[in-house]
């Protein structure tokens, strides 16, 4: 069985699919009225395959020191940061960050024969898949939830 995986530069455009992720987003929260509320579901498929990153977040680790992959895999969780900083910076600059909830949350994790996903059991394409499926931080009202939950716990 071949997967075949939507790369994430994207020939067409010329860039990488985050990067027109955040320029829609960034429109967005300039046009949107701040007294209307909003919701929003950004749904990065960053870190995944296939490992592609731009360069300049490759540049920003030691090379030599690690496998390619493992280089890629670091500037790929860089470029996720990047764009969370991103959007909360722009929520903060137009007053919208205080009425917000932020959830940030993770998939079921990775291949169990391949890395681990403690404290879960299982990963992708297990019985316990979704068990990992966790909220390491939910940002609401200015108080931050530092634990590990399950998502069905801050939905309910």
């Amino acid at each position: 069985m071949s997967l075949s995986f939507v790369p994430y530069y994207l020939p067409i455009t010329g860039t990488f699919d985050v990067f027109t992720y955040w320029s829609e987003l960034n429109e967005y929260i300039d046009l949107h009225n701040a007294s209307d509320p909003f919701f929003l579901y950004l749904s990065m498929h960053m870190v995944h395959a296939p490992l592609e990153s731009p360069q300049r977040f490759k540049n920003m680790y030691p090379t030599g020191l690690y496998c390619d992959k493992r280089l890629t895999i670091q500037a790929m969780v860089s470029v996720v940061d990047e764009l969370i900083a991103n959007l909360t910076t722009k929520l903060k600059a137009q007053k919208l960050w205080n009425d917000t909830v932020f959830v940030f949350a993770s998939d079921n994790g990775g291949d169990p024969y391949v890395g681990a996903n403690a404290p879960f059991k299982g990963g992708k394409a297990t019985l316990f898949e979704g068990i990992r499926a966790s909220v390491p931080k939910v940002f609401f009202r200015r108080h931050v939830i530092d634990d590990v939950l399950h998502v069905c716990a801050v939905c309910s």
